[in-house]
């Protein structure tokens, strides 16, 4: 059984760096694709090497391989977090998160090789040993110190960490348009999933048992889960923005659409209405509204003249409008709190509204406040 889960977990390790590739290679991909290439790559390490050690490859492959897991995933944590926040908050700043993984990996890469000098040294062993005794067999050669295991359990403690916290941002989270409950359902089902992959992975680490059928199941349903991710995240893009490339070769919906009757009576919706207001609007719910005294349009329709018109995705336009009226509520209403002025706009939370404020203006609602109010 061990090999048939070697050969499926190295299947999925594969594929992950082909999708990764093939993310490199997209035409009129924006910044959201980077961060899922780097994601794909660096789990295609991470489970490369337990597909290695499930089919028993020699110490000469596996040993220097190893010496790669443990970067890999410890950098693989917060893309895996900064991509899983983006589904849910297309506003979700995840710029940092790739700095954040880059230091990781450092770091983790460093404390690894120190630890493998030490204790080589320690215990009168090579360091191709060490490295099998920790990652790739645990009950050969020697028992490795405590510190040592607790360092190597972090990238999967860490994963399970990050699926309970995106499962509780999806959760709570709100979407912009119809497809949002099934789209918050295959959320919360893929992070699950992941979550419970790296939790059988860890359980098979603690009893040193890292060749066993236990940690392969778990190292395969972490990698279908994430690859589940990649394939939800095609058949929901992200952050709609196409090149003018891809534009020009696309099919548009808007032909034959008086374009401008729909921009006079969005604006109409928006300036004069204020219905960005509405705590749950959705793309819908606007198409409805904009035809209700206009041309007819379909959320399709609608979504598309947004993307061409403003060059923003629907999010990004709604979100617009709501800061403005918030950054004047700030200043002319000293008294209101910030979360009360969030909810007026039309935010659900104070996290979205920081997050989707500070996307905006690079500062912090209190940020914003203060500095305008002292000058």
């Amino acid at each position: 059984m061990n090999r048939i889960l070697g050969f499926s977990v190295l299947f999925g390790a594969s594929l992950a760096w082909l999708l990764a590739l093939g993310q490199i290679f997209k035409s009129g991909k924006t910044s959201i694709y980077w961060l899922l290439a780097g994601m794909l790559f660096l789990l295609g390490i991470w489970q490369g090497q337990t597909a290695l050690n499930l089919l028993d490859s020699p110490p000469e492959v596996l040993a220097p391989y190893s010496l790669l897991n443990l970067p890999a995933a410890y950098a693989f944590v917060p893309l895996f977090y900064a991509f899983g926040r983006k589904l849910s908050e297309p506003d979700f700043e995840s710029k940092k998160w790739g700095f954040i993984s880059l230091l990781l990996a450092v770091a983790s890469l460093l404390l690894e090789l120190y630890y493998l000098g030490y204790w080589a040294n320690e215990e009168k062993l090579s360091w191709k040993e060490l490295a099998l005794a920790v990652w790739a067999d645990p009950n050969e050669n020697f028992t490795p110190p405590l510190l040592l295991r607790l360092f190597s359990y972090g990238p999967r403690f860490l994963s399970i960490l990050v699926s309970g916290l995106l499962v509780v941002h999806a959760s709570s989270a709100t979407g912009k348009d119809a497809d949002w409950p099934r789209q918050r359902a295959s959320i919360i089902l893929l992070s699950i999933a992941g979550g419970a992959g790296a939790g059988l992975s860890m359980y098979a680490q603690w009893l040193g048992r890292l060749k066993s059928d236990l940690h392969g199941y778990g190292a395969m349903i972490v990698t279908l889960s994430i690859c589940g991710i990649y394939f939800y995240a095609q058949r929901f893009p992200l952050g709609i923005e196409f090149s003018k490339s891809l534009i020009g070769t696309r099919k548009s919906r808007l032909t034959g659409l008086d374009r401008s009757a729909v921009g006079f009576r969005l604006r109409t919706c928006m300036e004069t209405e204020r219905v960005y207001t509405t705590e749950d609007l959705t793309l819908s719910m606007l198409a409805s509204l904009v035809s209700f005294e206009g041309p007819k349009i379909t959320p399709e329709q609608l979504s598309e003249f947004i993307n061409s018109e403003y060059k923003k995705n629907f999010n990004q336009f709604v979100n617009e409008y709501r800061i403005k009226e918030a950054c004047e509520q700030l200043l002319e209403q000293k008294g209101r709190s910030v979360l009360t002025i969030a909810l007026s706009v039309g935010f659900n939370s104070k996290s979205s509204f920081h997050s989707a404020f500070k996307n905006f203006t690079g500062m912090s609602p209190v940020e914003y406040r203060e500095s305008r109010l002292k000058g």
